[in-house]
C-alpha cells in the first residue's frame, strides 16, 4: 500500500502559561477553545478536508456507511414508566434524530405525547423530563439546542400538551423536584457557555407564572465555589433535602423541614469523603440510606429524621463482597440490585431488610429498574446482555412476576451466539471473571 503523503493544517502556538501550585504550565493551544472565533472555525475547517482526503481513498466507505445504516434502521422503545393513570415510554422508528414520548392508559390506545423533533428545524434539539408536580399535570423539560451543555428550563401542562411561558435559562441540569406549585433547581453564577467554569453553584425555588429573576434563593456556598448542589423533596413533602458534591465523588447531605424554611439546616451527611443517596422509606420521618460509608462496596442504612445522628442509624442490607449497585423501594418490597461477577443479580427484601427471595433473570446480562413510586405495585425492568437485542420485563411485585414486555427488533440475527461465564485466576489466586461468546 502506498504510503500517504499527509500535509497537516499549520497549528499556531501561543506564549500562554500558568503557575498552579507552584509549577508553570505551558498551553500554547489554548485559543482553541474559543469555538466561536474565525480561527479555531478555519482551523476546523482545515482538519476536516485532510481527514475527507484520507477516508474518501477507502473504496468501500459508501457500502459500508449505507450497511451501518441499514443495521441501525430499526424501531428502538424505552422502558414504560407508570405516572398517574398514564404508562409513557419513547420510541424512535429507526433515525429519527430525536425519541418521540407516547402514551397509553392500561388498556386504552397510545397517543402521541411530545415530539422533540419539532422544536428545530434539524431536529437537533434535546428534551428529556427532569420532575413532575405533585397531582402529574406539570413536568418539566430540559430543553438543550444541538446537545448544548447550557439548557433550559421548561414546564409543560400534560393535559393540553403545551409548554407555558416559564423558562430558567442558562442551567446544566440537576433535576427540578416539584414542591406545591413550583420547583427546585440548581444553576450556577453567570455560566454562558462552555467555556466557562461552573462556579457558585446556587439553589432556587420557581413558582409557577412569575419570571426566572423573581425566583428564591435557597442555598448557596461562597466559601466552596467550586462545589455542585441539588435538591430533593420527600414524598409526603415534609423535609427539603440538599445535596453536596465535589470532584467526581463525595457527598454531603443536610435537610430541614419544609414548614420551618428559616432554620438551620441540619447535617445528616458530611464530609464529602463517601458517596450517599437518600430515599424515602414507608415509616414518617424515615429514610433509607444507601452508602459506601465503611463499606465500600455499599450497604443500605435506615435513617430517623428526628433522631438523625449516625448512632442512631440502623442497617438494613450489610454490605457485601460484591457491590451493591441500587436499592428502590416498590410495592412494599425493597428491590436491591447486586453486581456480582460483572452481571446483574437482584433480591427482594422486605422494608426491615429480611430477604424474601430472588428475582430470576432471563440471562446473564444487565438490568435496570424504571422510574417508579413506592406505592405501585408493578414496575419495569430493561435488560441487556453481549448477544441480545435491548428487552424490557414487566415485573408484578406481590407475584414476583417477571413477564416478556418488549424487544427491538434488530435487523441481525442472535440466536445462534452464546455467552458463557468462566473464571480464572489471577497472581494472588482472585478468580477473575470472564465472558466467551461463541
Amino acid at each position: 500500500m502506498k504510503k500517504l503523503e499527509l500535509k497537516y493544517p499549520h497549528t499556531p502556538k501561543e506564549d500562554v502559561a500558568e503557575v498552579l501550585h507552584g509549577t508553570r504550565i505551558e498551553d500554547p493551544y489554548r485559543w482553541l477553545e474559543d469555538d466561536k472565533s474565525p480561527q479555531t472555525a478555519e482551523w476546523l475547517k482545515q482538519q476536516h478536508k485532510v481527514t475527507e482526503s484520507v477516508l474518501n481513498l477507502y473504496p468501500g466507505r459508501k457500502a459500508m456507511f449505507e450497511r451501518l445504516q441499514e443495521l441501525n434502521n430499526y424501531p428502538r422503545q424505552s422502558v414504560p414508566i407508570k405516572i398517574g393513570d398514564w404508562y409513557y415510554f419513547s420510541r424512535n422508528e429507526g433515525l429519527q434524530n430525536q425519541y418521540i414520548t407516547y402514551r397509553k392508559k392500561k388498556d386504552g390506545e397510545e397517543e402521541l405525547f411530545f415530539d422533540p423533533n419539532t422544536l428545530s428545524p434539524d431536529g437537533t434539539t434535546q428534551a428529556y423530563t427532569s420532575g413532575r408536580s405533585k397531582d402529574k399535570r406539570y413536568a418539566t423539560y430540559n430543553i438543550a439546542e444541538s446537545g448544548a451543555d447550557n439548557s433550559e428550563y421548561w414546564v409543560m401542562d400534560t393535559e393540553t400538551k403545551t409548554f407555558l411561558k416559564d423558562k430558567i435559562t442558562n442551567v446544566r441540569g440537576f433535576g427540578t423536584p416539584w414542591y406545591k406549585d413550583g420547583f427546585f433547581y440548581s444553576k450556577s453564577e453567570g455560566v454562558q457557555d462552555y467555556q466557562a467554569q461552573d462556579k457558585n453553584h446556587r439553589i432556587f425555588y420557581h413558582k409557577l407564572g412569575e419570571d426566572e429573576s423573581q425566583d428564591t434563593l435557597i442555598w448557596e456556598d461562597p466559601e466552596n465555589p467550586l462545589r455542585y448542589h441539588s435538591a430533593s423533596v420527600s414524598d409526603d413533602e415534609k423535609y427539603l433535602f440538599l445535596m453536596g458534591f465535589q470532584g467526581t465523588g463525595g457527598t454531603s447531605i443536610r435537610f430541614r423541614k419544609m414548614d420551618e424554611p428559616h432554620a438551620p439546616w441540619i447535617c445528616l451527611f458530611e464530609g464529602y469523603d463517601y458517596d450517599a443517596y437518600i430515599f424515602d422509606a414507608y415509616e414518617e420521618d424515615c429514610f433509607y440510606l444507601m452508602t459506601n460509608k465503611n463499606a465500600k462496596n455499599f450497604r443500605l442504612m435506615k435513617v430517623n429524621l428526628l433522631k438523625p445522628e449516625e448512632e442512631n442509624w440502623v442497617e438494613i442490607i450489610p454490605q457485601r463482597d460484591y457491590l451493591l449497585r441500587a436499592a428502590d423501594l416498590v410495592g412494599g418490597k425493597l428491590i436491591i440490585t447486586f453486581i456480582k461477577d460483572v452481571y446483574s443479580h437482584i433480591e427482594v427484601f422486605d422494608p426491615d431488610g429480611n430477604l424474601l427471595y430472588p428475582i430470576q433473570m432471563p440471562y446473564l446480562g444487565s438490568a435496570f429498574l424504571s422510574y417508579h413510586e413506592k406505592e405501585d405495585e408493578e414496575a419495569y425492568f430493561y435488560f441487556s446482555s453481549y448477544v441480545r437485542p435491548n428487552e424490557s420485563y414487566h415485573y408484578e411485585v406481590a407475584l414476583n412476576k417477571l413477564t416478556f414486555y418488549h424487544r427491538d427488533p434488530v435487523k441481525a440475527e442472535f440466536a445462534d451466539l452464546v455467552v458463557n461465564q468462566v473464571f480464572y485466576p489471577s497472581k494472588d489466586g482472585t478468580l477473575i471473571p470472564m465472558s466467551l461468546i461463541h
